[in-house]
C-alpha cells in the first residue's frame, strides 16, 4: 500500500467518525490529547503519554486524522 493509499484510508475513517460525533482535542503545550467518538469511548492522555502519542504520527499525515482513524482500533 503506498503513502498515497494510507493517507486516503485514513482520511475516509477520520471523516465517517467526525460525522458521526467525534471529536479530538490536542494541545501541544501541556500536552494533552482528548478524544470522544462516536460510539461514546473516550480516551485522554497528558503528559509524556500524550507526547509519546504525538511522536508516533507520521510526518505524511495530519494528528488529528491518524488518532482519530488510529482509535477506532483502541
Amino acid at each position: 500500500m503506498t503513502q498515497e493509499e494510507i493517507v486516503k484510508q485514513y482520511e475516509e475513517r477520520y471523516e465517517a467518525e467526525i460525522k458521526a460525533g467525534a471529536t479530538i482535542e490536542i494541545n501541544h503545550s501541556l500536552p494533552y490529547v482528548a478524544i470522544k467518538m462516536s460510539n461514546g469511548d473516550e480516551y485522554f492522555f497528558q503528559g509524556e503519554e500524550a507526547s509519546n502519542l504525538l511522536n508516533e504520527v507520521p510526518d505524511y499525515i495530519n494528528e488529528e486524522v491518524y488518532l482519530i482513524a488510529s482509535a477506532q482500533n483502541w
